[in-house]
């Protein structure tokens, strides 16, 4: 039996890596209770004045103290409406679009980097910057630029 279980996790150790995949979902914060899911749809793809970009869709989701489960869409909508904010202004939690990395100099932009911001993935001490308030441009940065230090 011992050698059953070193076995199984010889082996797992072996797959783990075929199904570790960078198109998996990922989480980033928004807050108590609320987080995004973002996927990579597609595979990343490179231009030749060193950015390389693919597409995400994000969907928000928050936690329903009543059901006790998390709830895909966006958190404040019924506020929103009490605020006579019209139903078509207000976001369905669901994004998509664009984020270019360059690998070299470390950078993110969510869109075309000549027409948006374009984001440090690094803060000044190096490290990979994850918080959410940040816009979480360093997961985004692991995510298509995994060889890069």
């Amino acid at each position: 039996m011992r050698y059953f279980i070193f076995s199984f996790f010889i082996g797992l150790g072996n797959i783990l890596p075929l199904i570790a995949n960078d198109s998996l979902p990922f989480r980033t914060g928004c807050g108590a209770g609320c987080h995004w899911k973002h996927q990579q749809i597609g595979e990343p793809i490179d231009h030749s004045n060193g950015w390389r970009k693919a597409w995400f869709k994000s969907k928000q989701y928050y936690f329903d103290h009543k059901s006790s489960k998390d709830v895909q869409g966006n958190p404040w909508r019924q506020r929103l409406l009490d605020l006579d904010i019209p139903e078509d202004e207000i976001s369905d939690g669901i994004s998509e679009g664009w984020v270019y990395a360059h690998c070299n100099r470390k950078k993110v932009a969510f869109g075309n980097p000549s027409d948006s911001n374009v984001f440090d993935a690094f803060d000044k001490n190096g490290n990979l910057i994850k918080g959410s308030v940040n816009r979480s441009t360093g997961t985004y940065y692991q995510r298509l630029c995994p060889y890069s230090d």
